[in-house]
Formats: C-alpha cells, structure tokens, sequence
C-alpha cells in the first residue's frame, strides 16, 4: 500500500489562505465533507494540477467542468 501512494504523491501542498477559503465555499455549496472539501479546493486553486483522481462520485460531480475528475470506479471496470 506504501508503494502504491508514493507513486500517486508528486507534492504536498501546504493550505494557504486561497486554499482555505475555497475549501469554505465548496464545504457551504455542496453536500462534501471537509475532507473532501479540502482535496478539491487545493486541485482548482493549485494551477499545475490539471486532473484528480478519486473514487467519490460526489466529488467528482462537485468539480463539475473546472477540473477533471477519473473516477477509480470507472478504472476498475474497465480492467
């Protein structure tokens, strides 16, 4: 499992101010967590990630067009 994530981690993004208020609005617009919320929040503001990856359908639909979401549902069926 340890292999797995180091191989998805390419940078740990401290939360700064932008991060912290987008992850507010996020938080009171839709039904996600704060965890959720956060992850979101630190893909849209940060202007080198150009593609999420999760397994939350809820997540994915929040992202709506600003950001592409692979749903690892969708990886898996079509393995």
């Amino acid at each position: 499992m340890r292999g797995f994530f180091s191989d998805l981690i390419t940078a740990v993004i401290p939360v700064d101010e932008g991060i912290a208020e987008m992850t507010g609005r996020i938080r009171a617009e839709t039904s996600l967590r704060m965890p959720d919320s956060l992850v979101l929040a630190t893909a849209l503001v940060q202007p080198d990630v150009r593609a999420l990856i999760s397994g939350d359908v809820k997540l994915a639909k929040a992202a709506g067009a600003e950001l592409e979401v692979e749903l690892l549902v969708e990886r898996e069926l079509r393995s």
